[in-house]
């Protein structure tokens, strides 16, 4: 099912991109629709971040670990004045949201009580994910296990899926910008 969706969704995807659109079936499965829109908003927001980036000050090929730390904060200062009115399902929508939370339940199904515990040892549970927030350095970013990673929609590189609370946070690698989540799609911990 999920190669059919994929299929569906790439073909989608190119029939979008040539204009044939228009012309394509009314009976199209809605969570390969809701698959095609999830990366065409992704590939907005990064195509958004590239222009930003560009604007600022280029690095120099011996940069410190603070002019790092100084560009990161630069380009997520400008991310939030330009998404200043972003709000929680503007990247993943509903119907992707549930995707995630079907493919989330799925991995934990066929997993014992003692492999659960070790997945959600450095989930952090006092950060509320807030779109535009800057996961703080101090707070670690429980990273998704890879065979869960496989059962969610593929990501583009630089985002990231983690986890925060019972939620599935979509974060900006490079600025570590929460950019939207899904929310309530892990298991109780």
């Amino acid at each position: 099912m999920k190669a059919l969706c994929t299929v569906l969704a790439t073909a989608l995807l190119l029939m979008s991109s040539s204009g044939l659109a228009a012309r394509a079936p009314q009976n199209v499965n809605p969570q390969a629709a809701a698959l095609v829109d999830f990366q065409n908003r992704l590939q907005k927001y990064l195509q958004l971040r590239a222009q930003l980036a560009d604007k600022l000050k280029p690095l120099s090929s011996t940069a410190s670990a603070a002019d790092l730390a100084a560009r990161q904060q630069s380009l997520a200062a400008a991310l939030r004045d330009v998404r200043k009115d972003a709000r929680h399902g503007d990247l993943v929508s509903p119907v992707v949201a549930e995707q995630i939370r079907k493919g989330v339940d799925a991995y934990f199904r066929g997993k014992d009580a003692s492999t659960r515990r070790a997945v959600f040892l450095e989930v952090p549970e006092n950060l509320q994910p807030v779109i535009n927030r800057t996961v703080p350095d101090s707070v670690a970013l429980a990273t998704v296990p890879p065979l869960l990673l496989n059962s969610l929609p593929r990501l583009p590189e630089g985002l990231q899926y983690r986890f925060v609370g019972r939620h599935i946070v979509l974060v900006d690698a490079d600025t570590r910008l929460i950019m939207d989540y899904a929310q309530n799609a892990l298991p109780p911990h």
